[in-house]
């Protein structure tokens, strides 16, 4: 929209300029040689305007190519005189005889009842397409099995377009900035531009995001400023958000605590570690009563950014891990619960009151085998005593983000995950950096497990991760390919390759299946990309208006990215 904008106030300048005559008389030339031959005074007048109107028409032509008034038109006029024209609500064509709204599917299963509903439903503009997609979607459950003909049919005379409707009773966003088809779940992003590189079919075509492609997951690398938030990060929570209305998504979206991409009021959930007014705390076990896998967790946030092969700090997370779970069992076994971080950090500190307390209790209770685990704790070696002031020293750094608060509500994100829900999660924008990027490995290690391990996998779940540098591990890569088989994805950005460290650069971009880049690529990032991914327009930086956008395809992933011009 900018760039539209900025070129009708240059076509009104350079207009205004011409018709002044400020840029001098060339431009009415051949008029003259017209005019010359013309004696009388109305034919002249009238060839004046007519020859006036072609001028300013090829200024605009001009400034409206450079400033994609084309995409303008597709996008919003066009579409709002469909609606001016055919105020139905839903999709477009959605109320014709043979268009999705008739039901054809409901009345050949003999709902011919729930079908007439749904059908005025729609003619009466009760429907948009979010209810559309839901009702779609408890169809197809009955469709598989899970949801039975009766209860489908009950539900939607009863309540027609606002059936299944989401808990938050919201039917849409207050908003929306991006072009979305909720019936396939994509998401416009750009559009193909006419280059050699591009296949005929592909070239002016609209580039779309959809659960496909993002269940690969998507890496962005751009400097800041170059949009990656505009153009893709807030169109991808977007569509997440209306298909999470549609009972069909789980969004969660990270970010630091700046302007966020997308406001408060698109979201059943928002957190804010370390802000006093948070309604909701980040549960750093996520919700799991499993002490082996909270300390694989927890200890993949706390040194999976260690990367040593060598000496004491070598093979950091499993070492992590099993000091971790020599904590989390036993106090588990004495108190039906994991310890917060208070309490988790006396411990690593080797605290004698901490370390009695948990023994009494643990002989109260007669746990004589996690009674031997604690004991043999205080036998570590040297290299398990440094693992374990490493977790100390992080925990103390973790405490004064993610310590519970009595009025605060503690978020569990694997219990999140089973339901259709929409959160953001804002880390501070300044200050306890190093806790804030603790934190984003936790969610992100979280995430791997708990979407990975969903015993109920229909809904997609994906989570965007806009503070990423300092994320990426080994173990949170391997997880990220995991999520593929779990109708899951991720969303990371990157200013810089190089913002993490460079033995995982290659490993991450083979990790996802959708990389875009911007303009602004150094030249360093541009050759690792293009070894990875081959293509002649990535030299040493991206073309000044164009992104490279590299998607999977039906028949497996395209040898070369995909130019395209994404919209602002």
């Amino acid at each position: 929209m900018v760039r539209a904008f900025t070129g009708v106030v240059c076509t009104w300048v350079v207009w205004d300029l011409i018709y002044s005559g400020y840029l001098g008389d060339g431009w009415y030339t051949p008029l003259g040689y017209v005019l010359d031959n013309l004696t009388d005074v109305s034919p002249r007048r009238w060839m004046v305007r007519v020859y006036d109107v072609l001028l300013l028409g090829s200024v605009a032509m001009f400034f409206g190519w450079l400033g994609g008034w084309r995409q303008v038109w597709r996008r919003y006029v066009s579409p709002a005189a469909k609606r001016l024209w055919d105020p139905s609500p839903g999709q477009p064509g959605s109320t014709s005889p043979g268009g999705p709204a008739s039901w054809a599917e409901l009345r050949a299963a003999g709902a011919h009842a729930a079908a007439d509903r749904l059908a005025s439903d729609a003619r009466s503009g009760s429907m948009n397409d979010v209810d559309f997609a839901r009702i779609a979607h408890a169809w197809t459950m009955v469709r598989i099995g899970r949801m039975p003909l009766a209860d489908f049919t009950d539900t939607v005379l009863r309540l027609g377009a606002a059936a299944w409707t989401h808990p938050s009773g919201a039917r849409d966003l207050p908003r929306r900035t991006a072009a979305h088809d909720l019936m396939t779940g994509q998401v416009r992003i750009g559009t193909a531009v006419q280059e050699p590189g591009d296949t005929l079919a592909r070239r002016d075509s609209g580039l779309a995001l959809s659960p496909a492609e993002l269940g690969t997951s998507a890496l962005a690398i751009g400097p800041s400023r170059s949009g990656k938030t505009s153009q893709l990060v807030r169109p991808v929570i977007e569509a997440l958000c209306l298909q999470a209305l549609a009972r069909t998504a789980t969004i969660v979206a990270v970010g630091r605590g700046t302007e966020p991409a997308v406001p408060d009021d698109a979201f059943d959930i928002v957190i804010r570690p370390g802000d006093p007014r948070s309604l909701r705390d980040f549960d750093i076990y996520g919700g799991t009563d499993d002490s082996q896998q909270a300390a694989t967790i927890l200890a993949e946030a706390l040194v999976g950014d260690i990367t040593s092969t060598t000496g004491p700090m070598a093979h950091a997370v499993p070492r992590a891990a099993t000091a971790l779970a020599e904590l989390l069992g036993p106090f588990q076994a004495a108190h039906h619960r994991f310890p917060q971080m208070s309490e988790l950090h006396e411990l690593l500190n080797g605290s004698q009151e901490a370390i009695d307390s948990l023994r009494n209790a643990l002989e109260a209770a007669s746990q004589d085998a996690d009674l031997r685990v604690l004991d043999k704790r205080g036998r570590e070696t040297d290299a398990g005593e440094m693992i374990r002031t490493f977790l100390r020293d992080r925990v103390a750094i973790l405490e004064p983000l993610l310590t519970p608060r009595t009025h605060a509500r503690p978020f569990l994100l694997s219990a999140a995950l089973q339901e259709p829900q929409r959160i953001r999660i804002d880390l501070p924008a300044s200050g306890l950096a190093e806790a804030s990027d603790i934190t984003a490995r936790l969610i992100l290690t979280q995430f791997n497990t708990y979407a990975a391990t969903r015993p109920e996998q229909t809904a997609f779940a994906f989570l965007v991760l806009d503070v990423v540098a300092r994320a990426i591990t080994p173990g949170s890569l391997h997880g990220v390919q995991r999520l593929r088989s779990a109708h899951s994805g991720v969303l990371l950005t990157l200013q810089l390759l190089d913002d993490i460290p460079e033995p995982l650069h290659f490993p991450l971009l083979e990790a996802v299946g959708c990389l875009v880049c911007w303009p602004g690529l150094s030249p360093r990032d541009a050759r690792r990309i293009n070894h990875k991914r081959p293509n002649p327009y990535l030299t040493s930086s991206i073309p000044s208006d164009l992104s490279l956008v590299s998607m999977p395809s039906d028949h497996g992933y395209m040898a070369a990215p995909v130019l395209t011009r994404l919209h602002s």
